[in-house]
């Protein structure tokens, strides 16, 4: 189960998913534009795929972007200096990979993949996947 700090960058559970699948026994849940959890979120997610046992958010990933706006009011820092430590040309960041599972939350850097829905979703799902792999074979 992801722990409440992790989650604070992964998809909403109350968002609207536009595909729901099962695999082995998880529900996964497909998302665009969903809303982050918790108010506290910099991010504005763009898609994000959630694996459910029941209720329970086992794992996340997302390719989100960092408000500067934001966070430049929470950090009491310009928005300038923001851009400049991000580089980033305008109050956004460039599109990034975050996996959230348990108490980790893994960023994998700048997505460079097509930002279409299917190609972005499915993505993250293999993303996922081959995260779930690995983890059971250690």
């Amino acid at each position: 189960m992801i722990s409440l700090y992790s989650a604070l960058g992964a998809p909403d559970p109350h968002s609207r998913s536009f595909k729901r699948e099962e695999y082995e026994d998880y529900r996964v849940e497909f998302y665009e534009r969903p809303l982050p959890y918790g108010e506290e979120s910099f991010s504005s997610i763009l898609y994000g795929v959630s694996f459910y046992k029941g209720e329970s958010l086992e794992i996340s990933a997302v390719i989100s972007s960092l408000n500067l706006r934001l966070l430049s009011k929470a950090l009491g820092e310009s928005v300038e200096t923001l851009k400049r430590e991000y580089n980033a040309k305008g109050y956004m960041t460039e599109p990034n990979i975050v996996l959230f599972h348990k108490d980790e939350e893994i960023q994998y850097g700048r997505y460079r993949g097509l930002l279409d829905r299917d190609s972005a979703t499915d993505f993250l799902f293999e993303l996922i996947e081959s995260y779930l792999e690995e983890e059971w074979i250690e």
